[in-house]
């Protein structure tokens, strides 16, 4: 098989397994849960990393244009600072979400191991990738709808910021993302662990409701 013909199959089972993982995800973990490779979390949560990352580079390259000058460069650095440091707390959230969900998984029964356990909240995190892309397209709009008149410091930057439709809806945005993340779970815990899907459900909620409190301002 030549290398084009090669990539062409990868590419191809990839795009099955996402959709399946996206439509189906209780066949998605059944299967996966037969073999569960460390291939597929990496790729994943590697992916969701850059894609929270994205709205944070965007706000940092759209704080210095509205603000220019000192205060703009300042917001702008504090910005590329929560780049690194963001999705490096998101990756390690996701150890301590997996050792709750691990512990009570156990309480229920459960005979997944933590590796395995770790690696079915890793996939968890392919909703963080839409989201990701979905949040810097509204971030860069919020700024394009204030413009830069009459926008001096970052508090007025803020206020105008929080005063647009695209603040609201990206809050919403996280929820649902924080939320399908729920969803993949509960199916994944469900197979990896081998417990009921009410258990299961369970397992997943406390880490749900956490992250979303944790994580959207003003819950």
């Amino acid at each position: 098989m030549s290398v084009h013909k090669s990539l062409e199959v990868h590419i191809e089972q990839a795009g099955r397994s996402l959709y399946t993982l996206v439509f189906n995800p209780d066949q998605y973990f059944r299967s996966y849960a037969s073999s569960p490779s460390f291939h597929s979390p990496v790729t994943i949560l590697s992916s969701a990393l850059i894609a929270v990352a994205l709205p944070l580079v965007v706000n940092s390259l759209y704080a210095q244009r509205t603000l220019g000058g000192d205060i703009g460069t300042f917001v702008s650095v504090t910005s590329l600072y929560n780049v690194f440091t963001i999705p490096i707390s998101t990756a390690a959230l996701l150890v301590v979400k997996a050792g709750i969900i691990y512990l009570l998984a156990r309480g229920f029964g459960g005979c997944g191991t933590f590796r395995d356990t770790i690696k079915a909240v890793a996939i968890g995190y392919f909703p963080l990738i839409v989201s990701g892309l979905v949040l810097a397209v509204l971030t860069r709009q919020a700024y394009v709808s204030i413009g830069m008149a009459q926008i001096q410091t970052p508090t007025e930057m803020a206020a105008a910021l929080k005063a647009t439709p695209y603040r609201p809806l990206s809050t919403w945005v996280r929820v649902l993302s924080f939320l399908w993340q729920g969803h993949l779970w509960t199916f994944a815990l469900r197979h990896i662990h081998d417990i009921s899907l009410r258990q299961s459900v369970l397992v997943c909620f406390p880490a749900v409701v956490a992250t979303v409190l944790l994580s959207v301002p003003g819950l």
